[in-house]
Order: C-alpha cells, then structure tokens, then sequence
C-alpha cells in the first residue's frame, strides 16, 4: 500500500528499518556470555588483555 502512495523505493526502505528494528528488540545488542569459575580473576584478565574488552563479574554466595 505505501508502495503506491509514496514509492517502491521508500516502502522498501521502510521494511527494511522494520525488520531491522524489530530483530534489534527481540535479540538485543548486547549479547552477553557467562562463566562459572573458581578461577574469575585469571579468566578476567586474559579477556580483557586478549580481546580488549570490558566485563563483569558477578558473585553468587552460597
């Protein structure tokens, strides 16, 4: 319908920001990786150094 009110060029464009948009909302940008370890603090450093990086640690207690 845009397609004949506006032009085929911006209905295209227009799915394609929705498509774009909504896989942004269902998967998100941030995808994020965890790991259970004894060893956090070694593991921690060698991605920071290696893959130039930012992380998080997080600590559960028993």
């Amino acid at each position: 319908m845009a397609a004949f009110v506006f032009s085929l060029e911006k209905a295209m464009l227009s799915l394609a920001v929705y498509y774009i948009v909504a896989k942004m909302i269902n998967d998100g940008c941030n995808h994020g990786k965890s790991v259970i370890t004894e060893k956090s603090d070694e593991i921690g450093e060698r991605i920071i150094k290696e893959l130039n990086v930012s992380i998080t640690y997080s600590f559960i207690r028993n």
